[in-house]
């Protein structure tokens, strides 16, 4: 029933999502939203979309993988999910999954929804707040870090040498 239930809300925000991203589209072009998928797919692998439809598609892509990471994380997560920076009784530290990698993928796909909305709206402005956006996402990483450390010692330095804070193999 838990997993059903996940499922059911993974389906149910990601239509949300799309639904976005189809006003932002924009509901006087819906032939061009689904426009038929042997011609879509070719346009795609060709490249014959015009910059703005480029970024467009970029921004569904990152919405939808940025989803996906907040999703799976949180079902990683289960209950110790917090907003806030806290240790919660017994707590443990996760190292498997999506988290076997990276550090902190929740952040990443927030991060990634952010921009990608940004660019299916083709707004500036969402990627210069994706900007500051991202800056205080850093800020809360290293204090999540530090409590992280203070919390699990070694056993935290351990799993930060094979994984990446957030895009493996840059940061």
């Amino acid at each position: 029933m838990k997993l059903l239930r996940a499922v059911l809300f993974f389906i149910a925000t990601g239509l949300l999502y799309l639904g976005v991203s189809l006003l932002g589209w924009g509901l006087g072009d819906l032939e061009g939203y689904f426009s038929i998928a042997p011609r879509m797919g070719y346009a795609v692998v060709v490249g014959l979309f015009s910059h703005a439809s480029l970024a467009r598609w970029l921004g569904v892509v990152l919405s939808a993988l940025g989803f996906a990471l907040v999703f799976w994380s949180g079902v990683a997560l289960g209950r110790q999910y917090s907003a806030d920076v806290t240790i919660q009784k017994e707590h443990h530290l996760i190292t498997s999954g999506v988290y076997q990698r990276i550090r902190h993928p929740r952040y990443l796909g927030v991060i990634a929804l952010s921009v990608g909305v940004s660019c299916v709206f083709r707004s500036w402005i969402g990627l210069i707040a994706s900007g500051f956006f991202i800056a205080a996402l850093i800020y809360r990483i290293s204090d999540e870090e530090a409590a992280m450390y203070k919390e699990f010692g070694n056993e935290w330095e351990t799993y930060c040498k094979p994984s990446w804070c957030l895009i493996p193999y840059i940061f």
